[in-house]
């Protein structure tokens, strides 16, 4: 049986050898599940025999990875992020939505360095292409990135299996170069009944019955659940930054957001729970409420300035700062929620808006001279605002918020849910606007900031 075995090795013309590497290679790099590294280390211990050099055999395999990874990135390109979704569920083993968000959180954190040593990574090895291209990466960067994994990795493989197995061949002279391949395909079998053992008991433990129960509170709740001392919410294209964002927040001591902990098997974010409420009168928040949330907005934007998640900004800011999105306890507020629309911005701006949400009232009978008590109080506990500045920040950013809900409104190809929503943000911010105007703005005998 030996004979027969290393017999039929010996005939295998070494073009074969070849051709077949950088074909699986490259039909792996494509976003394909293939035994790319396999058929490397298979290829580079036929170089044992005479006439197959394991020089040719990375260079073979190192086109493929090059050419399959190229081809990758133009479909990923092409086809977005509707073609990865796609993917994630003609192939969920390999492509779901745990496995997406893994390997964008990495292309997020590492950029061009994930493509490089993605070539080192099984997953990534699959999905660098076509991850990079969906996600824009620039194609300048990504190939040499690309060429470099897929050179040092592809050479760096077959000399380490041509040396080492040229010594072990030495060394067991009793051994033919067959019980070598052979001793291979066991390890690999071996190694992917653990693999799918593992991946059984994964999917045993994720999927256990575990009791969802829908939020309410917050600015966007959509499939929002609780489940335990976790939240999960559905992942969004502003997902993976503020997942930078958190992470951040939780390494400085960040005490007033969640922490994030994950994607789950449904491929939703896991953020820790802040028990507490939201709230939208002034009646239901206790004394010292509009002071604790300046500071917690002042808090936020000094541990972002100057870091690189700010790029070049003045610092991160909240996006949507309003008392929808901040959880308060016995009438306090304790952490701000919904942060996927975070982003590098200006202090002013956030400020502003969290101004005009917790301060300006037009319903619910609050007297105009509260609501400026409510404006003071905030700037105060921010600190170092100047009124007037805040005032007028405020009136662009509901100007702008006007202009933008009337285009929504008008937008034919919108849905008549989310145009009757525009309609409904136009009039309120309106409402606000004109309060403010009148009220806020140097109007001689009025309470406003100006008296």
């Amino acid at each position: 049986m030996s004979e027969l075995i290393t017999h039929w090795i010996s005939t295998v013309p070494p073009w074969a050898v070849y051709v077949s590497v950088a074909l699986i290679i490259m039909i792996e790099s494509l976003g394909i599940p293939m035994p790319g590294e396999f058929a490397l280390v298979g290829a580079a211990l036929l170089t044992l025999r005479p006439g197959v050099s394991w020089e040719l055999v990375a260079a073979c395999a190192a086109a493929g990875a090059i050419v399959g990874d190229s081809i990758g990135y133009t479909i990923g390109r092409r086809g977005g992020r509707p073609l990865l979704a796609w993917a994630g569920r003609r192939f969920p083993r390999h492509f779901g939505p745990r496995h997406l968000a893994g390997a964008e959180r990495a292309f997020e954190r590492w950029g061009m360095w994930a493509v490089f040593l993605g070539r080192f990574i099984l997953l990534l090895r699959i999905l660098a292409g076509p991850l990079a291209g969906a996600l824009r990466m620039p194609y300048r960067r990504f190939l040499v990135a690309n060429a470099l994994g897929g050179i040092v990795w592809a050479t760096g493989t077959a000399a380490l299996v041509h040396y080492v197995g040229a010594a072990v061949e030495t060394w067991l002279s009793g051994i033919a170069l067959w019980g070598l391949v052979a001793a291979l395909v066991c390890g690999a079998v071996i190694s992917v009944v653990l693999k799918r053992r593992l991946t059984d008991h994964e999917d045993v433990t994720t999927g256990a019955d575990e009791t969802e129960e829908p939020l309410a509170g917050g600015h966007d709740t959509a499939e929002v659940v609780r489940v335990g001392d976790t939240v999960r919410r559905t992942r969004r294209s502003g997902s993976p930054f503020a997942e930078q964002v958190l992470r951040h927040l939780e390494a400085v001591g960040y005490p007033h957001a969640p922490r994030f902990r994950g994607v789950d098997d449904r491929g939703r974010d896991i953020l820790t729970y802040v028990p507490g409420r939201t709230t939208d009168h002034p009646s239901q928040r206790a004394e010292g409420a509009y002071r604790q949330g300046g500071a917690m907005l002042r808090r936020l934007h000094d541990a972002t300035a100057g870091h690189r998640l700010a790029g070049g900004r003045e610092c991160v800011v909240h996006g949507d700062p309003g008392p929808f999105n901040t959880i308060f306890q016995d009438g306090r507020p304790v952490a701000f929620i919904d942060w996927t629309g975070c982003a590098p911005g200006d202090r002013l701006d956030d400020v502003a808006y969290q101004a005009w949400t917790w301060c300006i009232q037009t319903v619910g009978n609050v007297p105009v001279a509260d609501q400026v008590a409510h404006l003071r109080e905030l700037c105060d506990g921010y600190g170092g605002l100047d009124l007037e500045l805040v005032v007028a920040a405020m009136v662009e950013r509901q100007t702008r918020l006007i202009d933008t809900e009337r285009a929504n409104a008008a937008d034919a190809d919108l849905s008549e849910a989310r145009r009757d929503h525009a309609r409904i943000a136009v009039a309120w911010a309106t409402d606000c606007r004109a309060l403010v105007r009148e009220h806020l703005i140097a109007a001689p005998g009025t309470p406003g900031i100006a008296s």
